[in-house]
Protein backbone atom coordinates (compact mmCIF):
# COMPACT_ATOMS: atom_id res chain seq x y z
CA UNK A 1 0.00 0.00 0.00
CA UNK A 2 2.85 2.63 0.95
CA UNK A 3 4.95 1.82 -2.31
CA UNK A 4 1.30 2.46 -4.61
CA UNK A 5 0.75 5.20 -2.31
CA UNK A 6 4.39 6.75 -3.06
CA UNK A 7 3.87 5.94 -6.78
CA UNK A 8 0.45 7.62 -6.95
CA UNK A 9 2.07 10.55 -4.11
CA UNK A 10 4.77 11.38 -7.71
CA UNK A 11 2.23 11.63 -10.18
CA UNK A 12 0.10 14.20 -8.13
CA UNK A 13 2.59 16.15 -5.94
CA UNK A 14 1.81 19.86 -7.03
CA UNK A 15 5.69 20.63 -7.58
CA UNK A 16 5.39 18.52 -10.23
CA UNK A 17 2.44 19.46 -11.97
CA UNK A 18 1.52 22.09 -14.53
CA UNK A 19 0.45 25.01 -12.47
CA UNK A 20 3.44 25.25 -10.43
CA UNK A 21 6.19 24.64 -13.76
CA UNK A 22 3.60 27.51 -15.63
CA UNK A 23 4.14 29.78 -12.79
CA UNK A 24 8.36 29.78 -12.85
CA UNK A 25 8.25 30.04 -16.06
CA UNK A 26 6.01 33.35 -16.23
CA UNK A 27 8.36 34.10 -13.20
CA UNK A 28 11.42 33.86 -15.85
CA UNK A 29 9.16 35.59 -18.91
CA UNK A 30 8.68 38.76 -16.35
CA UNK A 31 11.96 39.22 -15.90
CA UNK A 32 12.97 39.30 -18.80
CA UNK A 33 10.29 41.63 -20.37
CA UNK A 34 12.19 44.76 -19.84
CA UNK A 35 15.01 43.41 -21.97
CA UNK A 36 12.72 42.46 -24.67
CA UNK A 37 11.01 45.86 -24.22
CA UNK A 38 14.51 47.64 -24.72
CA UNK A 39 14.78 46.16 -28.43
CA UNK A 40 10.93 47.04 -29.00
CA UNK A 41 11.83 51.07 -28.39
CA UNK A 42 11.37 51.45 -24.78
CA UNK A 43 14.69 53.85 -24.87
CA UNK A 44 13.49 55.43 -27.80
CA UNK A 45 9.73 56.14 -26.53
CA UNK A 46 10.85 57.34 -22.64
CA UNK A 47 14.18 58.91 -23.25
CA UNK A 48 15.92 56.45 -21.71
CA UNK A 49 20.17 57.09 -21.45
CA UNK A 50 22.03 54.09 -21.56
CA UNK A 51 22.35 54.54 -17.57
CA UNK A 52 18.71 54.88 -17.03
CA UNK A 53 18.34 51.40 -18.47
CA UNK A 54 20.92 50.17 -16.58
CA UNK A 55 19.34 51.39 -13.61
CA UNK A 56 16.50 49.95 -14.78
CA UNK A 57 17.65 46.60 -14.79
CA UNK A 58 19.63 46.74 -11.24
CA UNK A 59 16.37 48.49 -9.67
CA UNK A 60 14.69 45.55 -9.60
CA UNK A 61 16.63 43.89 -7.62
CA UNK A 62 17.24 46.17 -5.16
CA UNK A 63 13.24 46.18 -4.26
CA UNK A 64 14.03 41.56 -4.31
CA UNK A 65 17.14 42.61 -1.25
CA UNK A 66 15.09 44.60 0.32
CA UNK A 67 12.00 42.49 1.08
CA UNK A 68 13.49 38.65 0.76
CA UNK A 69 13.72 38.46 4.74
CA UNK A 70 10.60 39.98 5.33
CA UNK A 71 8.78 38.35 2.46
CA UNK A 72 9.97 34.67 3.49
CA UNK A 73 9.01 35.30 7.42
CA UNK A 74 5.35 36.48 6.54
CA UNK A 75 5.10 33.59 4.28
CA UNK A 76 6.55 31.12 7.54
CA UNK A 77 2.85 32.28 9.17
CA UNK A 78 0.95 31.86 6.33
CA UNK A 79 -0.26 29.19 3.78
CA UNK A 80 2.76 29.32 1.17
CA UNK A 81 0.34 28.20 -1.82
CA UNK A 82 -1.81 31.39 -1.28
CA UNK A 83 1.31 33.71 -0.17
CA UNK A 84 2.88 32.70 -3.34
CA UNK A 85 -0.46 33.19 -5.55
CA UNK A 86 -0.77 36.48 -4.40
CA UNK A 87 2.83 37.85 -4.79
CA UNK A 88 2.56 36.34 -8.57
CA UNK A 89 -0.82 38.14 -9.04
CA UNK A 90 1.28 41.68 -7.95
CA UNK A 91 3.79 40.45 -10.40
CA UNK A 92 1.55 40.75 -13.13
CA UNK A 93 -0.53 43.66 -11.99
CA UNK A 94 2.77 45.43 -11.44
CA UNK A 95 4.06 44.59 -14.54
CA UNK A 96 0.57 45.91 -16.59
CA UNK A 97 1.31 48.96 -15.00
CA UNK A 98 4.51 49.39 -16.17
CA UNK A 99 2.97 49.27 -19.81
CA UNK A 100 1.20 53.16 -18.62
CA UNK A 101 4.85 54.52 -17.41
CA UNK A 102 5.98 57.66 -19.39
CA UNK A 103 9.12 58.71 -17.83
CA UNK A 104 11.96 56.94 -15.88
CA UNK A 105 10.82 57.66 -12.12
CA UNK A 106 7.45 56.26 -13.15
CA UNK A 107 9.17 52.79 -13.98
CA UNK A 108 11.41 52.47 -11.85
CA UNK A 109 9.25 52.75 -8.39
CA UNK A 110 7.37 49.83 -10.55
CA UNK A 111 10.44 48.00 -11.10
CA UNK A 112 11.37 47.79 -7.34
CA UNK A 113 7.92 47.00 -6.61
CA UNK A 114 8.13 44.09 -8.93
CA UNK A 115 11.37 43.27 -6.89
CA UNK A 116 9.78 42.60 -3.99
CA UNK A 117 7.25 40.78 -4.71
CA UNK A 118 9.08 38.63 -6.69
CA UNK A 119 11.81 37.71 -4.32
CA UNK A 120 9.40 35.17 -2.72
CA UNK A 121 9.48 32.85 -5.95
CA UNK A 122 12.51 30.21 -5.21
CA UNK A 123 11.86 30.45 -1.61
CA UNK A 124 8.21 29.22 -1.79
CA UNK A 125 8.92 26.56 -4.59
CA UNK A 126 11.85 25.47 -2.71
CA UNK A 127 9.52 25.28 0.20
CA UNK A 128 7.22 23.59 -1.03
CA UNK A 129 9.51 20.60 -2.48
CA UNK A 130 10.98 20.04 0.63
CA UNK A 131 6.79 19.70 2.12
CA UNK A 132 6.67 16.56 -0.36
CA UNK A 133 10.11 15.01 -1.25
CA UNK A 134 12.43 13.68 0.83
CA UNK A 135 16.33 15.03 0.26
CA UNK A 136 17.11 12.07 -1.74
CA UNK A 137 14.64 12.89 -4.00
CA UNK A 138 14.82 16.50 -3.98
CA UNK A 139 17.52 17.86 -6.30
CA UNK A 140 15.92 15.68 -9.42
CA UNK A 141 12.07 17.26 -8.27
CA UNK A 142 14.12 20.96 -7.82
CA UNK A 143 15.27 20.79 -11.53
CA UNK A 144 12.03 19.31 -12.61
CA UNK A 145 10.84 23.29 -12.35
CA UNK A 146 13.61 24.89 -12.29
CA UNK A 147 14.35 23.80 -15.97
CA UNK A 148 11.37 26.17 -16.86
CA UNK A 149 13.54 28.96 -17.03
CA UNK A 150 15.00 27.69 -19.89
CA UNK A 151 11.52 27.55 -21.37
CA UNK A 152 10.66 31.23 -20.07
CA UNK A 153 14.01 31.98 -22.01
CA UNK A 154 12.39 30.44 -25.18
CA UNK A 155 8.90 31.76 -24.67
CA UNK A 156 10.13 34.76 -24.04
CA UNK A 157 11.46 35.14 -27.50
CA UNK A 158 8.26 33.95 -29.11
CA UNK A 159 6.49 36.23 -27.04
CA UNK A 160 8.44 38.87 -28.39
CA UNK A 161 8.49 37.43 -32.00
CA UNK A 162 4.57 37.19 -31.70
CA UNK A 163 4.16 41.18 -30.23
CA UNK A 164 6.63 42.92 -32.68
CA UNK A 165 4.44 41.69 -35.55
CA UNK A 166 1.23 43.16 -33.56
CA UNK A 167 0.52 46.64 -35.41
CA UNK A 168 -1.94 48.84 -32.67
CA UNK A 169 -2.74 51.78 -31.49
CA UNK A 170 0.27 51.05 -28.62
CA UNK A 171 4.32 51.03 -29.15
CA UNK A 172 5.15 46.97 -29.40
CA UNK A 173 6.68 47.10 -25.58
CA UNK A 174 3.65 48.29 -24.09
CA UNK A 175 1.93 45.18 -25.55
CA UNK A 176 4.84 42.97 -23.84
CA UNK A 177 3.68 44.24 -20.69
CA UNK A 178 -0.07 43.94 -20.82
CA UNK A 179 0.49 40.65 -22.20
CA UNK A 180 3.20 38.81 -19.78
CA UNK A 181 1.10 40.92 -17.29
CA UNK A 182 -2.33 39.70 -17.77
CA UNK A 183 -1.14 36.20 -18.29
CA UNK A 184 0.55 36.41 -14.88
CA UNK A 185 -2.15 37.34 -12.94
CA UNK A 186 -4.51 35.03 -14.40
CA UNK A 187 -2.58 32.14 -13.74
CA UNK A 188 -2.32 33.03 -10.06
CA UNK A 189 -5.93 32.87 -9.72
CA UNK A 190 -5.52 29.05 -10.88
CA UNK A 191 -2.67 28.43 -8.92
CA UNK A 192 -4.40 29.87 -5.36
CA UNK A 193 -7.14 27.31 -6.25
CA UNK A 194 -5.08 24.23 -7.30
CA UNK A 195 -1.60 24.55 -5.08
CA UNK A 196 -2.65 22.75 -1.41
CA UNK A 197 -0.41 24.58 1.41
CA UNK A 198 0.87 21.59 2.84
CA UNK A 199 0.39 17.55 2.82
CA UNK A 200 -2.70 18.08 5.51
CA UNK A 201 -5.09 20.37 2.85
CA UNK A 202 -3.90 17.80 0.16
CA UNK A 203 -7.35 17.21 -1.80
CA UNK A 204 -7.50 13.80 -3.04
CA UNK A 205 -5.84 11.65 0.04
CA UNK A 206 -7.13 10.38 3.03
CA UNK A 207 -6.10 10.60 6.44
CA UNK A 208 -4.59 7.70 6.35
CA UNK A 209 -2.50 8.79 3.61
CA UNK A 210 -1.74 12.19 4.34
CA UNK A 211 -0.25 10.94 7.65
CA UNK A 212 2.24 8.11 5.18
CA UNK A 213 2.66 11.47 3.37
CA UNK A 214 4.06 13.29 6.50
CA UNK A 215 6.06 10.02 8.20
CA UNK A 216 8.09 9.46 5.05
CA UNK A 217 9.54 12.83 5.35
CA UNK A 218 10.85 11.95 9.16
CA UNK A 219 14.57 10.95 7.59
CA UNK A 220 14.60 14.90 6.17
CA UNK A 221 14.66 15.91 9.65
CA UNK A 222 13.05 19.05 8.84
CA UNK A 223 9.24 19.02 10.03
CA UNK A 224 6.53 19.81 7.10
CA UNK A 225 5.51 22.84 8.45
CA UNK A 226 6.99 25.71 11.38
CA UNK A 227 5.11 28.62 12.25
CA UNK A 228 7.51 29.64 14.28
CA UNK A 229 11.28 30.98 14.25
CA UNK A 230 13.77 29.01 15.69
CA UNK A 231 16.36 31.81 16.53
CA UNK A 232 19.27 29.15 17.73
CA UNK A 233 19.05 27.79 13.76
CA UNK A 234 19.22 31.01 12.43
CA UNK A 235 22.01 31.70 14.72
CA UNK A 236 24.15 28.28 13.79
CA UNK A 237 23.73 28.94 10.11
CA UNK A 238 25.46 32.06 10.28
CA UNK A 239 28.10 30.86 12.31
CA UNK A 240 28.29 27.99 9.89
CA UNK A 241 31.27 28.40 7.08
CA UNK A 242 29.49 26.27 4.62
CA UNK A 243 26.58 29.28 4.45
CA UNK A 244 29.10 32.23 3.46
CA UNK A 245 30.63 30.02 0.80
CA UNK A 246 26.90 29.33 -0.60
CA UNK A 247 26.66 32.97 -0.75
CA UNK A 248 29.41 33.87 -2.39
CA UNK A 249 28.56 31.03 -4.39
CA UNK A 250 25.04 32.62 -5.21
CA UNK A 251 26.26 36.09 -5.65
CA UNK A 252 29.73 35.11 -7.91
CA UNK A 253 26.83 33.16 -10.16
CA UNK A 254 24.36 35.73 -10.62
CA UNK A 255 26.75 38.44 -11.46
CA UNK A 256 26.26 37.48 -14.94
CA UNK A 257 22.50 36.29 -14.57
CA UNK A 258 21.43 39.63 -14.17
CA UNK A 259 23.61 41.25 -16.60
CA UNK A 260 22.68 38.95 -19.49
CA UNK A 261 19.10 38.60 -18.65
CA UNK A 262 18.63 42.16 -19.25
CA UNK A 263 21.21 43.00 -21.65
CA UNK A 264 21.00 39.65 -24.03
CA UNK A 265 18.64 41.33 -26.57
CA UNK A 266 20.72 44.31 -26.66
CA UNK A 267 24.38 42.43 -27.23
CA UNK A 268 22.48 39.97 -29.76
CA UNK A 269 20.70 43.18 -31.46
CA UNK A 270 24.58 44.42 -31.96
CA UNK A 271 25.94 41.59 -34.00
CA UNK A 272 23.48 42.82 -36.88
CA UNK A 273 20.67 41.57 -36.00
CA UNK A 274 16.90 42.66 -36.82
CA UNK A 275 14.71 43.45 -34.25
CA UNK A 276 12.26 40.00 -35.09
CA UNK A 277 15.24 37.78 -35.14
CA UNK A 278 16.95 38.93 -31.68
CA UNK A 279 13.83 37.95 -29.96
CA UNK A 280 13.97 34.67 -31.90
CA UNK A 281 17.34 33.91 -31.03
CA UNK A 282 16.26 33.48 -27.12
CA UNK A 283 14.51 30.49 -28.36
CA UNK A 284 17.66 28.04 -29.01
CA UNK A 285 19.36 30.07 -25.73
CA UNK A 286 16.19 28.66 -23.85
CA UNK A 287 16.71 25.16 -25.05
CA UNK A 288 20.26 25.10 -24.37
CA UNK A 289 19.07 26.22 -20.32
CA UNK A 290 16.64 23.37 -20.58
CA UNK A 291 19.21 20.96 -21.68
CA UNK A 292 21.82 21.77 -19.16
CA UNK A 293 19.70 21.90 -16.38
CA UNK A 294 18.64 18.73 -17.30
CA UNK A 295 22.61 17.20 -17.44
CA UNK A 296 23.05 18.84 -14.07
CA UNK A 297 20.27 16.86 -12.26
CA UNK A 298 21.50 13.39 -14.00
CA UNK A 299 25.06 13.87 -13.05
CA UNK A 300 23.90 14.89 -9.27
CA UNK A 301 21.82 11.46 -9.30
CA UNK A 302 24.56 9.45 -10.78
CA UNK A 303 27.73 10.37 -9.61
CA UNK A 304 29.05 9.32 -6.10
CA UNK A 305 26.88 11.26 -3.28
CA UNK A 306 27.89 14.44 -2.04
CA UNK A 307 28.99 15.97 -5.59
CA UNK A 308 26.75 18.61 -5.62
CA UNK A 309 29.12 21.50 -5.27
CA UNK A 310 31.80 19.61 -7.85
CA UNK A 311 28.44 19.16 -10.37
CA UNK A 312 27.99 23.13 -9.75
CA UNK A 313 31.68 24.04 -10.27
CA UNK A 314 31.95 21.46 -13.39
CA UNK A 315 28.93 23.16 -14.96
CA UNK A 316 29.95 26.61 -14.58
CA UNK A 317 32.84 26.25 -16.89
CA UNK A 318 31.06 26.62 -20.35
CA UNK A 319 29.87 30.10 -18.99
CA UNK A 320 33.32 31.12 -18.27
CA UNK A 321 34.52 30.04 -21.69
CA UNK A 322 31.15 31.26 -23.80
CA UNK A 323 32.40 34.54 -21.82
CA UNK A 324 36.01 34.40 -22.94
CA UNK A 325 35.01 33.40 -26.21
CA UNK A 326 32.87 36.30 -26.72
CA UNK A 327 35.67 38.91 -25.02
CA UNK A 328 38.50 37.48 -27.40
CA UNK A 329 36.89 36.67 -30.92
CA UNK A 330 37.21 39.42 -33.64
CA UNK A 331 34.50 41.63 -33.65
CA UNK A 332 33.71 40.46 -37.18
CA UNK A 333 33.13 36.97 -35.83
CA UNK A 334 29.23 37.28 -35.38
CA UNK A 335 28.12 33.58 -35.12
CA UNK A 336 31.02 32.73 -33.33
CA UNK A 337 30.10 35.32 -30.76
CA UNK A 338 26.85 34.33 -30.89
CA UNK A 339 27.49 30.77 -30.15
CA UNK A 340 29.67 32.22 -27.19
CA UNK A 341 26.87 34.16 -25.66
Amino acid sequence: VARDLLLLLREQCPIDGGEAVIAYTIQYVDKTTLSYAAIFGIKKDLDLTGGEYSWLSSIFYFGWLVWAIPSNLIMQRCRPGWYLSFNIFMWGALLMCQAAANNFPALAALRILSGAFEAIADPAFMLITSMYYTREEQPSRIAAWYVWNGVGVAGGGLIGYGIGNINGALASWRYEFLIVGAFCSVWAIVLCLLLPNSPTTFKGFSRDEKLIMIARMRRNQTGVEQKRINWDQIKEAYLDYKTWLFTLLGFSANLPNGGISNFSTLVIKGLGFDTLHTALLGIPQGALVVIWIGLGAMANRYLPKNSRTIVCALFMLPTIAGALGFLLAPDTAYVGRLICL
